[in-house]
């Protein structure tokens, strides 16, 4: 059905025109955005750059109907059009290009433009050096009994392939000469670990077992490999088995090595090598860290005695009985780090239930362990023990005691960074010793930004450095170098950062790096706090570059592996984030896509940003939209949508479509506003100054100062502004409706409204209470209903529905798991009870964001239409004079 049909079939009201600023169309004018036009605009996707910065791959996305990826010669002139292409993948000598189709995959060389396809292939991977692409074919009928499927192995250069049958998994090792595959075929008729020698096409035979394999691992190198194997005993869930591992693969020194529980003895009574855990080889090829779990009885069920079906809340639970339910198949899969030393056959169990976490380092010579059983909570701050952990023998030593916030270990795993009071401590794994890097500093590395009660944190950890001896700390604007033996820190970005309040961040450009390398010039990203100008900014040698920075958002960079070119979108409140290339200095920029030529053709408007001052005179800023051919002293009717801070979205292009989550998420029910602008209406976004303890009343205060700054202005009529929020600032929306008349009309959804019955009302979809998040998170409030019943009572919005007189539409879906439905249904019912005007839009079928697509479409018109009635003067429809009876929808 078209969608201008769709529209109009969804609700028994004529659509009204939307009127543009000065009234119709004039010829030559360009034409307003209606709802016809939304599905018109396209998305940019499946965006790749080669290794050598020589091709380009993207496509436009639509909500409906198969994309076209395009191939793009970024030197040249040819560009292939590949239809229903994704997912693409470059080989990593950038002469060849993977990608699925609808029947499959196909393969373009990329210099012949020649191209060969194969169906049914579920997984598609080019080995290293580009020798050879494996391709593995979709599992047909389900069979428990095996996993195994046919996988083709091509040879690149020659053209020429292998069938290789029942495959499990495969895996090429690090440089490309390898390709080792599980074997699970069909009553287990030849399964084992399987070698083929891609230079001749030769297969080895590594193990045969009647067993089933499974976890397939190289190590970092690709000169080892190993694997488990095993089965499930009857009367038992849990597979029970045994580790294969063989170290200098593809040389005559080869040697395989395993470790059978049964014989080699170490794991723990009722505990099995579980495949559900990683398998990780030890740098040496010493050790192979696995996971074990516990053997559980098979237990029949009785249908002439059925289990009670009940849930046990008590409360001493650790954990409440929602979040192990939701969190349940997470812990099925649950097993306990465990390392076996494979020239010794001894067995260590790293892990258990007194310490469930142990993260080893890089290298895996040592691990950091977790135990926070002394501090589990609903609501408090996490926290735990650490430990260091020597997976040779086992011992543990506490290193850290009921610490909160840590930074990680360095990349060698001699030091432990974490944050303590403020300051930035290193523990030093060898000493044992602490040392506070920052005391001497002469600045402070504390988030003043920070606006939630609790510990603040720090501004982050940009990376340890290459040659491991410094680390480099994120301060509020600039980049700071601070040697890990205490000598004093250094400003890397010269200051630059804080003098001009623009915020220098490092870009990690190789995904595979695992430090700074402050002898390469290195990439920072640069935001404007006040200007919100975006860039990119090089750092050489302690030398700071400008490379650009403009009045527009640039976003989604990446670099081409081996060549001095990167790709990323610009844009601007009318700017859609087309995709540029570039080399690093962003002397030649070239825009690659054109997402929506169509824009051209309507009114979009532009965008400003002011200063206001909330109560205690708190410097904010906020964004307003405004139309095309707005003209000097003409007010407009004027939407107010806001969440915390908007301003930094400055250049965010708002793409009219709708949305795949009620609309935008939790931004509110105007947050794809483009359409609304084009049609004649201001859109103002404010920044919010939170406080603890006084959430909605800092979001009246700053809400309200916004709006009387552009009325002040000259740009709003007073009488002709809505306000709308969603979730977090709905409840804001619902509470503002109740302290003042300033709004001709209201939209919110899903909304807190009794924040004292809410605190013990569970997020059903995470089974979670909400003590954490009003306490500590975005809520604010920094206590608890038992503590200051009062505070809790003055901040809901149904403390205060007696003085609501402005017009509410509110949205609610039946099975939302953030907000309880009936939270909405309460501020309905006791509106309606006092005779208040409030139309609840209640979704059966849908949670916390509208996700099916008629639906999104139904409110959108409905939103369409409250709104041009109170801010326009439109005659209301019937839905909001009469309502729709039950049986009549």
């Amino acid at each position: 059905m078209p969608l201008s049909r769709l529209i109009n079939a969804l609700i028994l009201v004529p659509l009204f025109l939307l009127p543009t600023v000065g009234g119709g169309q004039e010829a030559g004018q360009k034409k307003p955005l209606t709802l016809e036009d939304y599905d018109r605009w396209r998305t940019v996707v499946s965006t790749e750059i080669s290794n050598d910065g020589r091709w380009m791959t993207y496509a436009y996305g639509h909500r409906e109907g198969e994309d076209t990826l395009y191939a793009k010669e970024l030197d040249g002139s040819r560009l292939y059009t590949l239809p229903g292409g994704e997912n693409p993948t470059f080989a990593e000598n950038s002469r060849w290009l993977a990608y699925r189709v609808k029947e499959g995959v196909e393969l373009l060389n990329l210099a012949s433009g020649e191209k060969e396809s194969w169906k049914e292939i579920a997984t598609y991977r080019f080995a290293k050096g580009s020798s050879h692409l494996a391709l593995q074919k979709r599992q047909g009928e389900s069979d428990p009994s095996h996993s195994g499927t046919d996988l083709i192995l091509r040879d690149l250069s020659s053209g020429t392939e292998m069938l290789l049958g029942s495959v499990a998994s495969f895996s090429f090792n690090k440089d490309g000469s390898f390709l080792a595959y599980l074997v699970d075929a069909r009553e287990r008729a030849g399964n084992g670990i399987y070698l083929v020698h891609l230079s001749s096409s030769a297969i080895e035979v590594l193990d045969n077992d009647n067993l089933r394999y499974d976890r397939l691992t190289w190590d970092r190198e690709g000169t080892a490999l190993a694997a488990l194997k095993g089965d499930t005993p009857e009367g038992f869930t849990e597979r029970v088995n045994s580790l294969v591992a063989f170290r200098g693969v593809g040389t005559p020194q080869m040697e395989g090595v395993a470790f059978n529980p049964e014989t080699g003895g170490g794991v723990p009574e009722g505990m099995v090598i579980s495949e559900k855990g990683a398998l990780t080889w030890r740098d040496d090829g010493s050790q192979l860290f696995l996971g074990i779990d516990e053997q559980v009885v098979l237990v029949e069920e009785d249908p002439d005695n059925p289990k009670p079906n009940v849930d046990v809340f008590h409360w001493k639970d650790d954990r409440i009985q929602s979040v192990q339910r939701n969190q349940a198949d997470r812990d099925r899969r649950f097993t306990f780090l465990s390392v076996v030393t494979l020239d010794s056959g001894r067995f260590l169990t790293l892990a258990d239930s007194s310490m469930r976490t142990v993260t080893l380092s890089r290298d895996g010579r040592l691990g950091i362990g977790q135990d926070n059983r002394a501090y589990i909570s609903d609501w408090k701050e996490r926290q735990a023990d650490f430990y260091l952990v020597d997976p040779s023998t086992g011992e543990r030593s506490l290193i850290l005691e009921g610490q909160k916030q840590t930074l990680g270990l360095s990349p060698e795993g001699r030091f432990f960074a974490y944050w303590k009071n403020g300051h930035v401590w290193i523990h030093d794994l060898e000493a044992g010793t602490d040392l506070n890097l920052t005391a001497s500093a002469p600045v402070s590395f504390v988030n003043q930004e920070y606006d939630h009660p609790g510990t603040r944190p720090s501004y982050g950890l940009a990376g340890w450095t290459e040659d491991g001896e410094a680390l480099i700390l994120n301060h509020r604007y600039d980049l700071w170098f601070l040697p890990l033996d205490g000598s004093p820190a250094t400003n890397l970005t010269g200051g630059f950062g804080t003098e001009n309040e623009v915020r220098l961040r490092y870009l990690r450009t190789d995904p595979e790096e695992e430090a700074v390398d402050l002898e390469e010039p290195i990439l920072l990203s640069a935001f404007g706090e006040w200007t919100k100008k975006t860039g990119f900014f090089e750092l050489d040698g302690g030398r700071l570059r400008e490379r650009i920075f403009e009045d527009r958002r640039f976003a989604e960079l990446t670099k081409a592996k081996d060549a001095d070119r990167v790709f990323f979108t610009a844009s601007t409140f009318s700017e859609f984030p087309d995709y540029w290339v570039s080399d690093l200095a962003f002397e030649d920029r070239t825009r690659v896509t054109d997402a929506n030529p169509q824009q051209s053709d309507y009114s979009w408007g532009h965008r400003i940003l002011f200063d206001f001052q909330n109560k205690d005179g708190i410097r904010l800023q906020a964004t307003l939209a405004i139309p095309d051919g707005y003209e000097r002293g003409q007010r407009l009717p004027m939407i107010v949508n806001y969440y915390e801070k908007k301003s930094p979205e400055m250049h965010t292009y708002y793409a009219p479509v709708f949305g795949s989550s009620y609309p935008s998420g939790n931004m509110g029910p105007v947050a794809e506003f483009a359409a609304y602008v084009s049609n004649g209406y201001l859109v103002l976004q404010p920044d919010i100054h939170f406080n603890t303890g006084t959430t909605h009343s800092d979001m009246l205060d700053c809400v309200t100062a916004a709006t009387r700054k552009v009325i002040e202005l000259g740009y709003a009529d007073p009488d002709r502004i809505a306000l709308g929020g969603g979730s977090f600032s709905g409840g804001g929306s619902a509470f503002i409706a109740t302290q003042t008349d300033m709004f001709a009309a209201v939209v919110a959804r899903a909304a807190p409204i009794n924040l004292a019955g809410e605190f013990n009302i569970l997020f059903s979809g995470s089974g979670q209470n909400n003590h954490s998040y009003d306490i500590y998170g975005q809520g604010r409030y920094g206590t608890n209903p038992f503590d200051d019943f009062d505070l809790y009572r003055e901040q809901s919005p149904i403390t205060h529905v007696e003085n609501m007189n402005t017009p509410l539409l509110y949205l609610h879906g039946v099975l939302d798991g953030s907000v309880e439905y009936l939270q909405g249904m309460e501020f309905y019912n006791a509106l309606r009870f006092l005779g208040k005007p409030i139309i609840f839009l209640s979704y059966p079928d849908e949670g916390h964001n509208l996700r099916r697509y008629e639906n999104q479409i139904d409110f959108t018109k409905r939103l369409w239409q409250f709104l041009d009635h109170y801010l326009k003067d439109e005659p209301a429809p019937s839905w909001m004079v009469e309502g729709v009876p039950f049986l009549r929808r």
